[in-house]
């Protein structure tokens, strides 16, 4: 996942940008002017109302926990067999081989049945007022805050969230530029009190000191709330 050199500071930037975005998003929505900020098209009919506004979009990949695997592998087994000299090293070499090939198979199926976090679909998200939709390589999947139980971001970018599904209850890492612009909207509709965000701890450590050193002002501070300098520095 991760990339380096440019790559890796492109997509700090990315981020960082986004981060500026959200910022701008919870000031105005502080001072009951959420509807000035810049909405961005989608590609399909609003899903949770006729006046869902989106005012972010861009890539998403999904992490779900369990294993790749059941620990079971095909063996193979098969008889070779060559007379003479010659053909008795080749069978004894064969026979090797074959060994090393199911040394490998057993190895990786046991690999495979270790639970880890693991990509289940990726593609893109366009995040809303009343939740956020995600159009993966194979499918189409909407969330809406009520829908939401309960979440925590890990890491810049990184949105951990148990959710109410049709498949019943999940918990999966959503990781996106726009993570924190899901976690600000779902907190202000469903958990106010959340001490990520009366903490204001989603905002990534440095990222008002890399945004100035870069020559862009803060956004602006409307409400009073948002005094990104007193987090970083404290």
């Amino acid at each position: 996942m991760g990339r380096g050199g440019n790559g890796q500071d492109e997509a700090q930037r990315q981020h960082d940008a986004a981060i500026w975005k959200t910022l701008l998003v919870n000031e105005l929505s502080d001072v009951n002017r959420f509807h000035e900020v810049e909405t961005v098209p989608v590609l399909f009919a609003p899903q949770l109302a006729p006046d869902e506004r989106f005012v972010a979009a861009g890539h998403f990949q999904l992490y779900d926990y369990g294993a790749v695997g059941d620990g079971t592998y095909e063996r193979n087994s098969g008889f070779f067999f060559a007379a003479g000299p010659a053909g008795l090293a080749l069978t004894g070499g064969v026979a090797a081989a074959r060994a090393i090939g199911n040394a490998s198979r057993r190895s990786r199926a046991a690999s495979d049945a270790i639970p880890r976090w693991k990509v289940i679909d990726q593609g893109q998200i366009w995040v809303s007022h009343l939740g956020f939709s995600m159009r993966g390589q194979q499918s189409f999947l909407v969330w809406d805050w009520p829908s939401i139980l309960a979440v925590e971001l890990i890491g810049p970018g990184r949105l951990c969230f148990d959710g109410e599904s049709d498949r019943g209850r999940i918990r999966w890492i959503l990781q996106s530029d726009w993570a924190e612009l899901a976690f600000t909207l779902w907190a202000r509709a469903r958990h106010p009190q959340h001490p990520q965000f009366v903490g204001r701890t989603w905002i990534p450590p440095g990222w008002a000191d890399r945004t100035i050193a870069r020559g862009y002002a803060l956004p602006p501070a409307l409400s009073g709330r948002w005094q990104v300098r007193d987090i970083q520095d404290s």
